[in-house]
Parts: structure tokens; C-alpha cells; sequence
């Protein structure tokens, strides 16, 4: 709209409206966050952020901040009837940082509040969204402040990231498909003395239900179970001494529990809405996917759906990408998050497999399993989010010859594939990294050191401000080639094209179904 009051309006001031809120306005965009809440949240709620998501948070010069505010747990381990039927290695994912990151959501909201007011992210509490209209051009939104009074804003893009009972999501009539599962769950924040490690997830899965127990830095602990088949209209809060007995039936014995900081009764939903997308509206975190919170996937892949989202978003904003772009977003997250609704759903039902024969079975096979170093290293990925992909995105080409195709299944990339770290020289032939180069917020085309000297002018001739070039060191491992290899990383760090030999105008013809050059 010509008389726009923002670029983006986003509702919510959650980690994923604060994350894309951030990253719009660091790539030049005026965005407003709104909430109703007077202020973030107290309570620990999500607590861990996953190594893919600090690889993200890194490509915005964010990791630092997180990592100084964090524990690092290197793994999990998972019991059954006493005995260890599982060890989860997090040090073997292949990340940048191969640890969790465990830290309560009211300080990971916090630091990303900073970090989006530093960019400068205008942050509006207390304003409820009443409604919008969405036109062709742009959302007009009617907002009501703390002091009841009414006011309309225009904005170019209206972006729900407000929970799952978004007003976004109500506004847009969407359906919220799923269902809710039929048991209670408890957690509690509390301070545990005893022998429980503090630099590991455990998890026990016992006769009566499912007990696990989270580290929170510096000195408490989350622990979270499930209570058996729902009872009355709403799940009753657990008291401290509940808390003691499910730990001294279910934990390992000789712990004790006290001074509780949280300490709260829920039940689980797994829903999906069918589209993240209507016009010049869009959802993002739970306003658009909730889930169990078996795994800790749920902030981390909202956060994952605002790195996606932002980077499409300004260069439409701005002009220099076709509006087309935006579809990609909803065919690549939604697919994402029915996968992560339907995994969280499916380790909740194995966790609380209630017959006896069904547990012995359950336990055996997951011994069984977990011995496997290829099927514990997959679990590995999946959890920490390094196998996260958008192959079959039409954002994703490879153009390499069959045959290295297929060895880049065994320890290669492709396209569509997370851009594990390297070094690089850049254009100016100074030592640098990937992820640093990244941090500029434009595509980063890298190049094989037998790939043309021409190549990279050509490509930066079409797009001079949207592309930095680098060459690759010393062909590192996993991206050692046998041929000229030109690999193009999108802003948000995955893989969008791949081509050898390496041809600048392969590579400017697959910028150019999504980018609008220069004038």
C-alpha cells in the first residue's frame, strides 16, 4: 500500500515473531511486533534450542548471545525397567554446535527482544489485533491499545506468529486440523538434589508412564510426565509433593525435589492448518502447527519457519524478488510441519504404551534399535534438525552429473540440503567462513578453486547486491569435488543450486525465476 504505516506487521512477540521481526529489520524493512501482553513471558516453557537452530541464529550474528546465556547438554539417555536402553550422542549430528542449548524461553525471548529492538523492531504490548482486511496491495489492520482505544495501521504484509489461539489464523477462517490426545501431562520447575546429570537429557520410560527430566541453568530442572487418561474439563496443577512421588517411582531414585519456580497441568493437541499462506497474510509457529512437546521441537521449528520466511518476504517487499517467492514458504515449512506434528505425536504414543507386553516389546526393540550406529545417528539428526530439507523444493536444482548425484547421498550435499559451515576466501581473497558471509543477508555463491575466475563477475554483474562469492579451501569435506562445482547457498543457509561444471549463466538462470536483477 502507498500509505503503508509498516512493511510487516507481525503479531506476537513469542521467539518466532521476535526472531522474524529481527531479520526483516535487519534487512532494511519497517516491521512492527505487537502482543497483547503487557510483558514477555516469566516461565521457562520451551527450553531447548537445537544446533541447526544456533547454526541459524549464527548466519544473524546472534549465537554469541545465546550461547552465554545457555548450558550445553551433550546428549540423552533414555531408561526402560532400570536399565539404559538408549544414548542419544548430540556431539554426532555434524553441526556447527554439537550440543542442545538448554535455556528457558523467557530468556531466549529476551535476548531476541533485545536483538529486534537493536535492528529496530518496533514493539508494541498491549495492543490487541481486532481485525484486517487484506487487499491485493497490502492488510489494513484495526488494533486496540492498553487504554482501549482503536486504530487502524496499513501494512504491507501481515504476518500471525500469535500462538494457537491465534486471531490471525481465527481472522483468516482457516481450520486448525487435528485432534487432542486424551491424557494429562505435568511439568514442573524445580530444584532437584541428587545424583541427576546436568549436562543431559534423561528420560524413563516406566510401567506407570513417562517421566523425563530436563537440566535449566544454572541450578533447576524441568521434569515432565504424564498423568494417564484425562480427567474433568481442565488438567489440575500438580503439587510438590505429587512431583516427589512420580519422580520416586518413576526417576532413579534418591532425589528430591523443592522450591518450585512453575509448576502446571496440560494437555496436548497435534494440529496443522492446510496453507501458512492467504494473500498477503501468512502464519508461522504455533498459530500454524502445535504439537506434543515429545522431541522440544516446537519453538525451534516455528524459529525455523520466520529464518525461512524473512529473507523471501524483504526481497519481495523491496522489489527485487517475483511475489512468487512467497509460495515458496508454505511448500517448503508445511511439509516440515506435518512431518514434526506426526513424529512428536508418534514418540508420545510409543512413550505411553500402557500394556505390559506392548512396553516389553516397545523396550526391546528400542535397545535393539539404538545399537545401530546408523539408526542413532539418524535419530540424532532428526532431533537436532541437520536433516531438515527442501530437496524437492522448486528452489532446489542440482545440475551435476548422475553419478555424483548419487555419491552425494553417502556424505555429500545437494541441493535443497542444509550448507554445513566452511572456509572460504572471499571476494577480496581475505581467510573467511561461510556462516560469516552469511551474516550479510544475501545468497553466497561458492565456487571450487579449479571453478573460473570469471565466473563469479558474471554472476555478480546480474546481481551485484544480491549475491557475495567466495572460493572454497582446500575442497573440504562435504563439499570436496572432482570437478569445477558452483554451489549457490541461500540467505537462510540451505542449499539452492548446484551445478558442474560450474556455468555462470546456469547459475544467473536459476536466480533469475525468483530474483528481478538490477536496473
Amino acid at each position: 500500500m502507498a500509505d503503508a504505516s509498516v512493511d510487516v506487521l507481525i503479531a506476537g512477540a513469542g521467539p518466532v515473531g521476535l526472531t522474524l521481526g529481527g531479520l526483516l529489520a535487519r534487512r532494511g524493512l519497517r516491521c512492527a511486533v505487537i502482543d497483547r501482553a503487557a510483558a514477555r513471558t516469566d516461565k521457562s516453557k520451551a527450553l531447548v534450542v537445537w544446533p541447526r537452530t544456533l547454526e541459524l541464529l549464527a548466519t544473524a550474528g546472534m549465537e554469541a548471545v545465546f550461547l552465554a546465556a545457555g548450558g550445553r547438554a551433550r546428549g540423552g539417555r533414555l531408561f526402560g525397567r532400570g536399565r539404559q536402553l538408549a544414548w542419544l550422542d548430540f556431539t554426532r549430528s555434524g553441526a556447527a554446535y554439537p550440543f542442545s542449548l538448554m535455556i528457558p524461553q523467557s530468556e531466549t525471548e529476551r535476548l531476541l527482544e533485545v536483538e529486534a529492538q537493536a535492528a529496530g523492531v518496533e514493539l508494541q504490548r498491549q495492543t490487541e489485533l481486532l481485525r484486517f482486511a487484506a487487499a491485493a496491495d497490502g492488510v489494513e489492520v484495526t488494533l486496540r491499545g492498553g487504554d482501549g482505544g482503536e486504530r487502524v495501521v496499513r501494512c504491507g504484509w501481515l504476518v500471525g506468529c500469535d500462538g494457537a489461539h491465534s486471531a490471525v489464523r481465527h481472522g483468516l477462517g482457516l481450520a486448525f486440523a487435528g485432534s487432542a490426545e486424551n491424557n494429562d501431562w505435568f511439568l514442573a520447575d524445580v530444584h532437584v538434589d541428587g545424583a541427576l546429570p546436568r549436562d543431559e537429557v534423561s528420560l524413563f520410560l516406566h510401567p506407570d508412564g513417562v517421566l523425563a527430566c530436563f537440566p535449566i541453568p544454572p541450578d533447576r530442572f524441568r521434569v515432565l510426565g504424564d498423568l494417564g487418561a484425562a480427567q474433568g474439563e481442565h488438567p489440575r496443577d500438580p503439587t510438590l509433593a505429587d512431583v516427589q512421588a512420580l519422580l520416586e517411582r518413576r526417576g532413579p531414585g534418591r532425589l528430591t525435589v523443592h522450591d518450585p519456580v512453575w509448576l502446571a497441568g496440560f494437555r496436548i493437541n497435534d494440529r496443522q492448518v492446510p496453507s501458512y499462506r492467504r494473500g498477503r497474510v501468512l502464519l508461522a509457529g504455533d498459530a500454524a502447527h502445535i504439537h506434543s512437546p515429545a522431541g522440544g521441537q516446537g519453538m525451534n521449528t516455528g524459529m525455523h519457519d520466520a529464518f525461512n520466511l524473512a529473507w523471501k518476504l524483504a526481497l519481495v517487499q523491496q522489489g527485487r524478488a517475483r511475489v512468487e517467492l512467497i509460495d515458496s514458504y508454505d511448500a517448503e515449512r508445511h511439509p516440515i510441519g506435518a512431518l514434526v506434528v506426526r513424529g512428536a505425536g508418534a514418540l508420545t504414543r510409543l512413550a505411553t504404551i500402557h500394556s505390559a507386553a506392548g512396553q516389553r516389546l516397545r523396550d526391546a526393540l528400542v535397545s535393539r534399535a539404538y545399537s545401530v550406529r546408523a539408526l542413532s545417528d539418524l535419530v540424532v539428526g532428526v532431533l537436532t534438525e541437520v536433516v531438515i530439507h527442501y530437496r524437492g523444493s522448486r528452489l532446489s536444482r542440482d545440475e551435476r552429473p548422475v553419478l555424483t548425484r548419487l555419491r552425494a547421498r553417502h556424505g555429500g550435499v545437494r541441493a535443497g540440503e542444509r550448507a554445513p559451515d566452511a572456509a572460504v576466501d572471499d571476494a577480496a581473497g581475505g581467510a573467511t567462513s561461510l556462516f560469516a558471509l552469511l551474516r550479510g543477508g544475501r545468497h553466497v555463491l561458492l565456487l571450487s578453486a579449479d571453478a573460473q575466475a570469471g565466473l563469479a563477475e558474471a554472476v555478480q554483474r546480474a546481481y551485484p547486491d544480491l549475491v557475495d562469492c567466495a572460493r572454497l579451501r582446500d575442497r573440504p569435506a562435504p563439499y570436496a569435488t572432482r570437478s569445477a562445482t558452483a554451489i549457490l547457498v541461500r540467505p537462510d543457509g540451505y542449499i539452492g543450486y548446484l551445478g558442474a561444471p560450474a556455468v555462470a549463466a546456469r547459475v544467473v538462470a536459476h536466480l533469475s525465476a525468483y530474483l528481478i536483477p538490477s536496473p
